[in-house]
């Protein structure tokens, strides 16, 4: 790794954050300014890890500052996909519903609460025997009905093929009205 001979801003505010927490500790361990190591972690990590990097050092070096392989730990990238997250079946249920459905549901309806519908499933263990009741696949939601109005259930089914039909002005929503209880 090349020498860096300048300190960069990201590099000083870093530094000053440790100084403010750690005082004359710091200084006293490794100087006014980050030493070389230090500073090729900073400006190596991307704001996100050194947001997080901070943090992890605030929480778990309270009485004193941490070590440079600590440091360079803190400030590892973090393990985790840096991709989103998938979005659940109740999210697109949820979603789906707040967008198709809200016309035709009363606001104690959109609230909820709702009623997931699922099938249970099997599925192979880490030993490769088949586990019975391993998960609940999600298949749909019933809303409740409130007072004069009916209650619907609605499938992931329902759901799926309104994405087929999607942007067709004749597409309406799909709903299978029930005969639920008001709780």
């Amino acid at each position: 790794m090349p020498k860096i001979t300048t300190i960069t801003p990201r590099a000083k505010r870093v530094w000053q954050r440790l100084v403010e927490w750690y005082g004359t500790r710091i200084i006293e361990q490794y100087g006014d300014a980050p030493p070389e190591d230090w500073r090729s972690t900073i400006d190596g990590a991307d704001n996100e890890t050194i947001k997080r990097g901070l943090a992890i050092i605030r929480s778990k070096y309270l009485a004193h500052p941490p070590t440079l392989p600590q440091f360079g730990e803190a400030m590892a990238p973090s393990k985790k996909s840096k991709g989103p997250r998938e979005i659940t079946v109740q999210e697109k249920l949820c979603a789906y519903i707040s967008r198709d459905y809200a016309d035709m549901l009363t606001p104690k309806q959109m609230r909820g609460p709702w009623t997931y519908i699922g099938k249970q499933f099997a599925a192979p263990g880490a030993d490769g025997k088949l586990i019975e009741n391993h998960g609940v696949e999600i298949t749909g939601v019933v809303i409740d009905a409130d007072g004069d109005e009916r209650g619907y259930r609605v499938m992931v089914a329902d759901m799926e093929a309104a994405a087929i039909d999607w942007g067709r002005p004749d597409a309406a929503p799909i709903a299978t009205p029930v005969e639920t209880r008001t709780p």
